[in-house]
């Protein structure tokens, strides 16, 4: 598994990343930085990358849970 963190884009403050980090597989090679689109509960969701290579050991849960990331996030995307 290829499991990162992000940072979901505020609502009330487009182009702000912070709050909770939220785990994810990712299908595609990710970086630090990267913005991508996420599924999330509320339909597909922009987010940016905050930490790679997460080790199965640092979750809560079991890793088969995770969603997965397959996209990275075009500009003008929201």
């Amino acid at each position: 598994m290829n499991i990162v963190a992000v940072n979901f884009e505020s609502r009330k403050e487009p182009g702000m990343f912070y709050g909770k980090e939220y785990s994810y597989n990712s299908a595609i090679n990710l970086k630090v930085g990267d913005m991508v689109l996420v599924p999330s509960n509320n339909g597909e969701s922009r987010a940016l990358v905050k930490r790679v290579g997460i080790d199965e050991s640092e979750l809560n849960f079991e890793p088969s849970l995770l969603k997965t990331i397959e996209k990275l996030a075009e500009k003008q995307e929201v």
